[in-house]
């Protein structure tokens, strides 16, 4: 027979050795919890970086944009004043066919 210090001491050493036990998966769950957190830090942190690129790509583009302005307000000018030349030589013809055309008397 296992004498009673021995034997108080083997169930202390159980009690021990399950509540590290215990901690240990404890310890690993939260571990686990940090890893995917971590994860999920470096995730966002990759999106954040890449709509930083594109919020970039869209200031240099609105830049562009703006310096070509002046550029297209001008062309559109020219072109609206050639349509309205044309349509000037339209209404010109128009009525030199409607002269032309003799009127019932």
């Amino acid at each position: 027979m296992i004498p009673n210090n021995l034997q108080n001491l083997n169930e202390t050493l159980k009690k021990t050795e399950q509540e590290l036990n215990k901690e240990i998966q404890e310890l690993q769950a939260k571990n686990t919890k940090e890893q995917e957190t971590q994860k999920e830090i470096s995730e966002l942190k990759k999106a954040i970086a890449e709509l930083q690129r594109q919020i970039e790509e869209k200031k240099t583009k609105l830049r562009e944009d703006e310096r070509q302005a002046p550029i297209l307000h001008n062309e559109i000018r020219k072109l609206e004043q050639e349509q309205q030349k044309h349509h000037l030589e339209l209404t010109r013809i128009h009525t030199s066919i409607q002269n032309s055309v003799p009127k019932p008397r």
